[in-house]
C-alpha cells in the first residue's frame, strides 16, 4: 500500500558503477552515486543530492539494501539514451533492465524508462529529482528554477496526523491536506470526497463512506479493456460469469465481486509490482493495487463501469500510508469498494489524489505521484464523526515510529 509503493523502489534501483568516475560531469555524477550507494558510503551519496533525492535519500539506501541480493548484475543493464541540458539543469534518460536471480514480486525482470534530473550548485551536479517515463518515446522535459528544498529530510516517509480518533469505520473526516515544499494541490471531488476549501500550498478536505452524487457521465472508457484490465482473458470471464449468476441488480453484482477479491486475494504490503489482472487472477495476491486492478477488471467485464483510485488511507492512530482501491458505478452513481481493506462501500479514512481509467501506465502514474507525495505530504485529521456524532482526538506522540515500522514491512514484503 504504495505507498508505499514499493515499485517505486525497483524501478528507481539501478546497478552499481564498477568505480568511481574522476570527473563530475552529470552522467558521472549518477554512476558516482550509485557505487557509493553500493559500498554502503551512506554520507558521500547523500552529499550528492538535492531537492526531491534529498527528500527520498532513506527511502533509496533502505530499497538498495533490499533488492541488492535479488539482482543479476552481470545481466542488468542501465543505457543513457539521451540527455538534455541548460543553464543549471540537465536530464536524463535511462533505460533499465533489470534481471533477478530469483523471482521478485512475481517477475524475473523488468524494464523501465527513467528521467534523472540534475541540478548544478556552486560545487557541482547534483541529482534532485526522478521522473518514470511511459516508453523511451517520452520526451525529456528539462525542469527550470531552484530544486525544491525540505529542512526535514527525516522526517516520515508517509502521513502522520498528531491526532487521531481512537475508532474506527468512522462515517466522516476532515483533513487538512499541505505539501511541505509549498507546492499546490488539486484533490479530485467525488464519492467519498469533498473540497471544503484551499489555501496556498494546502486543501481541507471532507471525507465520508458512501454513494456520489448521481450524473450522466459518459462511462465507455470505464468500460473498455487496457494492458492493465484485460477483459479477454478466459479465466476472467469464466469467474465473472459464476459470479454474475441468478442476478441482475448492479448493486449485487458488484456486491458480489468485492466478496470474491476480499475473501480469496493474500494481501501483503510490497508483495507485487502492480500487476495486470490478468496475472494477478492466477495468483490471487499481492498489495492493494493488484487488489484494485482485479476488482476493475472483474466489474468491467461484468458491464460494471469501474476505475482505480490512488491515494493513502490510515489503518489508526493517524498513520496514513500509500493505497489504491477501486470505484464502481452503481446506477448512475459512484461508489468505492476497498477488496484489501475489505471495506464496501470504502470508508471515510482515506484521501484520494488520483483517479486511473486503465488507458495510461498505472505503474508509472503510481510511480510519480508517490514520488511527489513520499516525504513531502502532511495530513492532519482535524475532525471526525460517527453517526454525526463529534468524535474525541487523542495525541499519539508514537506514532512516527509506526510509519517506520510500516515502511520496514513494506521492504520485507518485497520478494516473499
Amino acid at each position: 500500500m504504495k505507498k508505499r509503493s514499493l515499485f517505486l523502489a525497483l524501478a528507481l534501483f539501478r546497478p552499481a558503477a564498477a568505480s568511481p568516475p574522476d570527473t563530475l560531469a552529470p552522467l558521472r555524477v549518477l554512476e558516482r552515486f550509485d557505487s557509493l550507494l553500493d559500498a554502503g558510503a551512506e554520507k558521500e551519496a547523500r552529499a550528492l543530492c538535492t531537492g526531491t533525492a534529498l527528500r527520498m535519500f532513506s527511502f533509496l539506501l533502505e530499497a538498495q539494501r533490499k533488492l541488492a541480493p535479488f539482482l543479476d548484475s552481470a545481466k542488468s543493464r542501465d543505457t543513457v539514451i539521451e540527455e538534455k541540458q541548460k543553464s543549471k539543469w540537465c536530464a536524463l534518460k535511462t533505460v533499465s533492465d533489470a534481471v533477478f536471480r530469483r523471482p521478485l514480486m512475481g517477475l524475473d525482470r523488468v524494464h523501465s524508462v527513467q528521467a534523472m534530473h540534475l541540478y548544478r550548485k556552486p560545487e557541482g551536479w547534483r541529482l534532485a529529482e526522478f521522473e518514470e517515463l511511459n516508453d523511451e518515446k517520452t520526451p525529456l522535459i528539462l525542469r527550470s528554477g531552484l530544486p525544491l528544498e525540505i529542512v526535514d529530510t527525516a522526517s516520515s516517509l508517509f502521513p502522520v496526523s498528531h491526532k487521531a480518533p481512537e475508532q474506527r469505520g468512522l462515517d466522516r473526516l476532515r483533513l487538512k491536506v499541505s505539501m511541505r515544499n509549498g507546492d499546490s494541490l488539486n484533490l479530485p471531488e467525488g464519492p467519498g470526497q469533498k473540497v471544503i476549501r484551499t489555501g496556498k500550498g494546502w486543501v481541507e478536505v471532507e471525507t465520508f463512506r458512501g454513494l456520489g452524487e448521481r450524473d450522466e457521465e459518459n462511462t465507455k472508457i470505464f468500460l473498455a479493456s487496457s494492458p492493465y484490465l484485460d477483459l479477454g482473458d478466459s479465466l476472467l470471464l469464466s469467474k465473472v460469469a459464476e459470479l454474475r449468476q441468478g442476478t441482475k441488480s448492479e448493486t449485487e453484482i458488484v456486491r458480489r465481486i468485492y466478496g470474491f477479491v476480499s475473501s480469496t486475494f493474500k494481501f501483503q504490503l510490497g508483495a507485487a509490482l502492480f500487476g495486470t489482472s490478468r496475472e494477478t487472477m492466477r495468483r490471487l495476491e499481492g498489495d492493494c493495487s493488484e487488489a484494485a486492478v482485479l476488482t476493475a477488471a472483474l466489474l468491467r467485464a461484468a458491464g460494471i463501469p469501474s476505475r482505480v483510485v490512488l491515494g493513502f488511507a490510515t489503518l489508526g492512530r493517524g498513520v496514513f500510508i500509500g493505497h489504491a482501491w477501486t470505484e464502481a458505478r452503481v446506477n448512475d452513481r459512484w461508489m468505492g469498494v476497498d477488496a484489501a481493506l475489505r471495506e464496501f462501500p470504502a470508508g471515510a479514512e482515506r484521501l484520494m489524489l488520483l483517479r486511473l481509467d486503465g488507458s495510461e501506465d498505472m505503474r508509472v502514474a503510481a510511480s510519480n505521484l508517490m514520488l511527489k507525495a513520499m516525504a513531502n505530504l502532511d495530513i492532519e485529521i482535524e475532525t471526525a464523526w460517527s453517526r454525526e456524532k463529534l468524535m474525541p482526538l487523542t495525541e499519539h506522540p508514537g506514532n512516527a515510529a509506526e510509519a517506520q515500522a510500516f515502511f520496514e514491512e513494506i521492504l520485507r514484503g518485497i520478494g516473499e
